[in-house]
């Protein structure tokens, strides 16, 4: 479910070039971090942004990320996207919006699309935080808003 809207949206959207700039907020995510690992299938540089560092050295190690950072720790969320790709952002896939959005529109050039949150070979890994427990959903979707998820979140009933 994930991989396919990443890849419709990085292919037939956003229709990523090899050698592109793509920009991924919440990078860590369930659709993030596809999207992280398909642009670099595709020989693009990826920026991705995610709140934690955990989840920033998950993106380096698994999804190979060219440049990572952590939106929660970052001076100026607005001036960090154009530090991190001098020659401008060619795709922003956004997964949450607000500053992130604005970050990206900031450090647009010519090429810039906004995104809203398969590949047929590859070696694509993901993540899910899983809870057991219909009683454990509510932390779960708190879970969410804090951040507390790697990739989707999933509630397991038995």
């Amino acid at each position: 479910m994930t991989g396919m809207t990443a890849w419709a949206r990085l292919t037939r959207v956003a229709k990523l070039k090899p050698g592109s700039t793509a920009f991924v907020s919440a990078a860590s995510g369930a659709v993030g971090s596809i999207v992280c690992q398909i642009a670099k299938s595709m020989d693009c540089r990826v920026i991705g942004s995610a709140g934690k560092a955990s989840k920033i050295a998950w993106l380096r190690e698994k999804a190979h990320g060219d440049e990572v950072f952590t939106y929660k720790k970052t001076e100026s969320l607005s001036a960090k996207p154009g530090s991190l790709a001098p020659n401008g952002i060619d795709v922003y896939f956004d997964n949450v919006g607000g500053e992130h959005l604005e970050a990206a529109l900031n450090q647009r050039d010519q090429f810039l699309k906004d995104m809203s949150g398969w590949i047929e070979s590859g070696a694509i890994v993901w993540e899910e935080t899983i809870r057991d427990g219909l009683e454990n959903a509510p932390a779960a979707f708190i879970g969410l808003f804090q951040g507390d998820n790697m990739g989707k979140s999933l509630v397991r009933i038995s």
